[in-house]
């Protein structure tokens, strides 16, 4: 059955109130296990106009398409199936290269989370970005990619964390096997989307998601233990 959950949402003018909710909800959120550590990130939140109809619609256990093909930062085609090995879980983030704000926010949120995590990205786990602005193209996926990268501040092994690329079809089916809406704002000139991490299990069907700007490491460890022995959210 799938879930809906309302969260802080992300066009930059109207952002930061929820942004701040937010970080506050994650820091403070329990250790003992990941379900616990994301309750706090499940309250109802008060949604602008421009946001109505944009709440993420989980799809726990469900199965990411393996055979849909996008483009990695160097340029290579790649089918998402090459990301599920069976034996490493999955963190997928979705955002777009060219985004403002959330997007950096949350992929320095959860590299933050991660650095006090023990398991080393590429070997214990691996991070799939993939952009859903069908515009964007692998040289400002692999310039993203080297960013975060030595941000990370640790080796990080091949097929560790790749930045995607993909045209509208590949992108359409992407977000609707998780439940992840986007629109574009014309007056704007951004999208508008939610701020979470999807965590996948090693044959890359749904765990769990989590939201927010600011993650705990002990919940990030948690989270990929758990996706790591298959074991699914509720």
């Amino acid at each position: 059955m799938f879930a809906r959950i309302s969260i802080a949402w992300c066009l930059v003018a109207l952002s930061l109130p929820f942004v701040a909710r937010a970080q506050t909800e994650t820091t403070n959120a329990p250790a003992e296990t990941a379900e616990s550590a994301t309750q706090q990130n499940d309250r109802m939140e008060e949604v602008p106009p421009e946001f109505e109809g944009m709440e993420v619609d989980e799809h726990l256990n469900n199965q990411i398409p393996p055979d849909l093909v996008f483009f990695n930062q160097n340029g290579e085609r790649v089918k998402l199936g090459d990301y599920f090995d069976g034996k490493r879980p999955v963190i997928l983030t979705l955002n777009y290269y060219r985004c403002p704000m959330l997007c950096g926010l949350t992929l320095n949120g959860m590299v933050d989370g991660l650095k006090g995590v023990d398991w080393t990205m590429g070997d214990q786990y691996r991070i799939l970005t993939v952009s859903f602005d069908p515009f964007e193209q692998p040289p400002l996926a692999l310039a993203k990619r080297e960013n975060y990268v030595n941000y990370y501040e640790r080796p990080v092994a091949e097929k560790g964390w790749d930045f995607l690329t993909g045209s509208p079809p590949g992108i359409k089916k992407l977000l609707d096997a998780t439940g992840f809406p986007t629109r574009y704002d014309d007056r704007q000139k951004q999208w508008i989307h939610p701020a979470c991490l999807i965590v996948l299990t090693p044959d890359g069907h749904i765990s769990r998601y989590l939201y927010g700007v600011q993650f705990a490491p002990q919940m990030m460890r948690l989270s990929l233990v758990e996706a790591s022995e298959g074991k699914i959210g509720t």
